[in-house]
């Protein structure tokens, strides 16, 4: 609507010049059609600008929607069940987690005729396939109705617990063999554009052929995966067709490995993993240039975004905390 606009004005603009250049003689009509001839230059350029502003804004944010979507994987939690039970003149609020993981979950709440123990808004850890008490409240005149409204989100995962960042990490590869890293953390990387920015920013590319193994590099639970993508390429638009798997540990951290190969997750939801178990192989799936696998860890917030963080590895020599891109690392 804003290009046709500018169009508009400049064809009046345009029709007013010429009615004048009729009525102007000799020189001034001379020096008249040099001002038109500036003035539709000028007019072009503000037009060419126009457009390549637009194009690139519209660039920016395809660009940013697809850092953002490259490698966050969607958590394959089922919903939180809510539910109440009324004994007496007491309202039991319970909460059933049906994953076979713990989950990390905030209440919001509104109460009638209740005594309210709190503020409206709490938080709980809920076990793996448990079913809890997570508030109580009592009836306060049993003579009128009461009401409790409730809605609620969660997450994988045990929010309260900290992260322990004196643990070792396996390279996600077999031992002894040795894999170049693309793009290492912040965006540092060999060659192209940068992806590992923001959220994503303490990632790993290693640079391997499809079908190569990977293992997992913590003991943990599958969390989540997906294995059905046949897509992959230098496509933004396959951002979402990437092959993955999902590992929470112990201390509510989450490992993800991904750009696996089609059918190359060798997993269940819900299965315990080992430190070293093959748990798929390398690919090229999703927005990827080439085969390599994409390795991150991190955590999940309550809205559901992963945020990575940088922690330590095991290698056949060392403790790896900072990785040099273009380097070749081997695991221990």
């Amino acid at each position: 609507m804003e290009s046709e606009a500018v169009n508009d004005g400049t064809q009046q603009g345009l029709c007013c010049k010429v009615v004048l250049c009729s009525s102007i003689r000799g020189s001034s009509t001379f020096l008249f059609c040099i001002g038109f001839f500036r003035s539709l230059v000028s007019t072009s350029s503000l037009i060419i600008r126009y457009f390549m502003v637009q194009w690139i804004c519209h660039f920016t944010v395809a660009v940013c929607i697809l850092f953002v979507s490259i490698y966050t994987p969607a958590q394959a939690q089922e919903a939180v069940e809510v539910f109440r039970i009324v004994s007496g003149n007491r309202i039991e609020l319970r909460a059933l987690n049906p994953n076979p993981y713990p989950v990390t979950v905030e209440f919001e709440y509104e109460v009638e005729n209740l005594e309210d123990p709190g503020n409206g808004r709490f938080t709980v850890l809920l076990n793996a396939r448990n079913n809890q008490v997570v508030r109580q409240f009592q009836i306060l005149d049993q003579n009128r109705p009461w009401r409790i409204d409730t809605k609620s989100r969660s997450t994988i995962g045990n929010l309260f617990s900290p992260t322990d960042k004196e643990y070792l990490y396996l390279l996600p590869f077999e031992c002894c063999e040795a894999y170049r890293l693309h793009q290492g953390y912040e965006g540092r990387i060999q060659s192209g554009a940068p992806t590992h920015t923001g959220r994503l920013a303490y990632s790993l590319d290693f640079e391997m052929e499809e079908g190569t193994p990977v293992l997992a590099s913590r003991k943990g639970v599958v969390a989540g995966l997906k294995s059905d993508s046949e897509e992959g390429g230098p496509d933004p638009g396959l951002a979402n067709d990437g092959n993955y798997i999902l590992i929470l540990h112990n201390d509510g951290s989450v490992a993800v490995y991904a750009h696996l190969k089609p059918g190359g997750v060798n997993v269940a939801v819900g299965q315990p993993v080992e430190r070293g178990d093959v748990i798929g192989y390398s690919g090229n799936t999703g927005f990827s240039s080439s085969p390599h696998l994409h390795f991150m860890v991190g955590r999940f917030s309550l809205d559901g975004v992963f945020h990575s963080f940088p922690v330590l590895y095991q290698s056949d020599e060392d403790t790896i905390s900072e990785f040099e891109v273009g380097s070749d690392y081997q695991a221990g």
